[in-house]
């Protein structure tokens, strides 16, 4: 997140981990693609990073500019020549294809041999996790057309490689052994899909925006498909090859299709016993977990704040399907909160007042929000404020807190449950803010913020007192506080404040480092 350097950066992605022993093992990776079913009791449920380097690079096109990438890192250099030749090739037959994508009537739309005005063709990440490489592979072109309008379509390939071998995958290795792969997608497609005579009707419930105009064929060994580097969930890419889904504008369709129990990515591809990198050091990811929608409450209310004209609102987004005890926290917090708006009343009240105004607009918003990764719950809340006189923001506010829960325990747990015990937890997380300093010091923007080391490490640990909770997600530890603009103004004034503030609302595991920690123990 912090990473400025655009063209040459780590790519070390998702992961959820059982064994803990792993963190200080280096990292693993069989020499055959396939590390067996028998693996899925010791791994099932985490990722681990790929520790490749991902070198982007741009290119000029005739009509328009490209950008592909390239991989290092692997031990086997033979290995790593083939990934990239392929990678290039697949990106090159794209920018040079001269045939228009053949969606349903588009030639009555753009003419024979016509060259776009525009085009742009780049290769980028979908996973980097488990031995597993996914990429898209996207084409974009623009055509002249008439009172200045333009029209646009578009297409995508995807690449999935074996990094062990170098060989693409294919679609049926992802499925555990014993799935009908097909009939379980097929089956998935019909259940998520809307069909109906009208191809313009948009399917808005759930969350599937897959229209049929015809019933539904089945995939065939060649569809195309996507890994998802947060849940390992498979995304389908629907295009001219699938005609009975509506492909609106001329764009393909992403349908995601959710694994469950079903995925083989968790031990397929990777064996903890053997490193295929050169640097062995592994990072971990907790896999997102969501909810099922169809168990979600939706709280929305606005309504007038005092008489000034200033007005505020409520609005939550949590699930029945959540732990007991973080269930009833949310509906707590969203009943009792209530009384956030009292300051930003007395305020409103007060600027109308200093400025003889009957009419002093302002916003204010609370909310609370929540997630799940591996066995941890998070409650998001937050409140943000702006009166505003003229075109001056007379009064802002913006605070947050943070809580997680574990499982089913009861309450929300304390950095102290976290870390394994007797661990120096304040001089651990106040290295981490360090490592997210010296990282964005490094970058394209390092130049506009102090570079005293000291200076920041007194910062830090004025403001490691301020921390009120935290939230575990997939990579890194967020942190939220009490009152920390007070001191990131005595060190640094109010010049790129938020700069300073970022440093501290995050850890990430690889910083922290995975042997101070026990949330990988617990992590299925």
């Amino acid at each position: 997140m912090l990473e400025m350097l655009r063209y040459s950066r780590k790519i070390l992605v998702p992961v959820l981990v059982f064994v803990l022993a792993l963190a200080v093992s280096g990292c693993g990776g069989n020499g055959n693609g396939s590390a067996g079913k028998d693996n899925t009791e010791s791994q099932a449920g985490y990722f681990v990073e790929n520790n490749i380097n991902v070198e982007y690079l741009d290119e000029e096109l005739k009509n328009g500019s490209g950008e592909y990438l390239e991989i290092s890192g692997l031990k086997d250099k033979d290995i790593e020549k083939s990934i990239n030749e392929k990678i290039y090739a697949k990106y090159t037959e794209l920018k040079e294809k001269k045939e228009l994508p053949p969606y349903r009537g588009i030639k009555q739309m753009v003419n024979e041999g016509e060259e776009p005005q525009s085009c742009y063709v780049s290769v980028s990440l979908s996973a980097n996790i488990n031995n597993i490489l996914s990429l898209c592979l996207y084409r974009s072109c623009s055509f002249n057309r008439e009172e200045g309008r333009e029209l646009y379509l578009s297409e995508e390939e995807t690449l999935n490689i074996d990094l062990n071998t170098g060989n693409e995958i294919s679609l049926e290795e992802v499925f555990a052994d014993g799935v009908d792969y097909r009939d379980y997608i097929n089956r998935y497609v019909e259940m998520e899909s809307f069909s109906g005579a009208d191809a313009e009707l948009w399917y808005s419930e759930g969350d599937s925006n897959l229209k049929l105009t015809a019933p539904f064929k089945g995939i065939d060994a060649g569809q195309k498909f996507l890994i998802s580097e947060y849940d390992g969930n498979i995304q389908l890419i629907f295009d001219y090859n699938n005609p009975e889904v509506y492909c609106e504008n001329w764009s393909p369709v992403t349908f995601t299709v959710k694994m469950n129990e079903n995925s083989a990515l968790p031990y397929r591809f990777y064996d903890e016993k053997k490193c295929i990198y050169e640097d062995e050091n592994i990072s971990f990811r907790l896999i997102e977990r969501p909810f099922d929608v169809n168990e979600a409450v939706d709280v929305y209310e606005s309504f007038p704040v005092g008489d000034s004209g200033a007005s505020a609102d409520i609005r939550g987004l949590y699930y029945r399907d959540m732990s007991e005890p973080a269930f009833k926290l949310t509906e707590s917090l969203l009943k009792t909160d209530r009384d956030i708006t009292d300051k930003y009343k007395s305020e409103s009240e007060r600027l109308a007042a200093e400025y003889s105004m009957d009419n002093v607009p302002g916003y204010a918003s609370y909310y609370v929000n929540t997630n799940r990764y591996g066995q941890f719950t998070n409650i998001i809340t937050g409140f943000y404020a702006d009166i505003y006189v003229g075109d001056e923001a007379a009064y802002t506010e913006n605070r947050s807190r943070y809580y997680c829960f574990r499982g089913e325990e009861e309450k929300p747990l304390e950095l102290s449950d976290i870390f394994v015990k007797d661990s120096d937890i304040k001089e651990i997380m106040i290295d981490a803010f360090m490592e997210n300093y010296r990282i964005y010091i490094d970058g394209d923007y390092g130049e506009e913020i102090e570079k005293d080391e000291k200076i920041m490490r007194s910062y830090f640990e004025e403001a490691w007192e301020k921390i009120n909770g935290f939230a575990v997600d997939g990579t890194s530890l967020m942190l939220s506080y009490d009152s920390l603009r007070p001191v990131t103004e005595k060190y640094f004034g109010t010049e790129n404040i938020w700069v300073y503030e970022m440093f501290c609302e995050n850890a990430e595991y690889k910083h922290l480092r995975a042997e101070n920690l026990n949330i990988f123990e617990t992590a299925n």
